[in-house]
């Protein structure tokens, strides 16, 4: 197998840091800062802000916690599934899909947090900046599985191309209360996940 975990973990720390100096380097207009002072007052209660932070800074401040919340949740999701395949049994190849899945599976959330003030993806996606990809993105899923394919980032990750459709089902998919396509790693033996 063509994939290294800690390459592709490397690259995504990369794309994180990416997303934080846009975050970092977005200069709020007046007109879009009225109506957000709710968001200054919450994070000012939460003991994030002093009362005295200029509402541009507190609105930086929260999208880049929205970017910590995502890394955490992101590396409890690849824990659990590292320690799922463990009990399983399965191979080492089988292992790094299911971790590259996981690390990749909200990939759409980080890019949000560079545009969005919430992940309340409904609303979010109403001004969806992104609309050159051709398709109707209605959420993070969708978004971060037009970040991958559409936009090509995948490639970045340096991640053997037969397994591009497993992972983007999963990234996709992750939402949805159905799944919808083909979710298999096409396998000669379904014996060649376990050790």
């Amino acid at each position: 197998m063509n994939m290294n975990y800690e390459k592709v973990k490397n690259n995504f720390d990369e794309y994180i840091e990416e997303c934080r100096d846009k975050i970092k380097n977005t200069f709020f207009k007046e007109d879009y800062l009225k109506g957000l002072n709710y968001i200054k007052n919450n994070l000012i209660k939460e003991g994030k802000i002093e009362e005295d932070c200029p509402l541009d800074r507190a609105l930086m401040i929260q999208r880049l916690n929205m970017i910590d919340v995502k890394i955490d949740h992101t590396m409890r999701i690849v824990e659990d599934v590292t320690k799922i395949a463990l009990s399983m049994g399965t191979n080492i190849d089988f292992d790094n899909v299911l971790k590259v899945s996981a690390l990749l599976h909200d990939i759409g959330r980080f890019d949000q947090a560079t545009w969005s003030n919430s992940f309340a993806d409904g609303e979010s996606y109403k001004n969806y900046p992104k609309q050159t990809l051709g398709k109707d993105i209605k959420n993070h899923a969708h978004a971060g599985y037009g970040i991958l394919f559409d936009e090509n980032k995948i490639d970045e990750f340096e991640i053997d191309k037969k397994y591009y459709g497993a992972i983007g089902q999963v990234v996709y998919n992750h939402g949805n209360p159905t799944l919808e396509g083909d979710l298999s790693l096409k396998l000669n033996d379904v014996n060649d996940l376990y050790v």
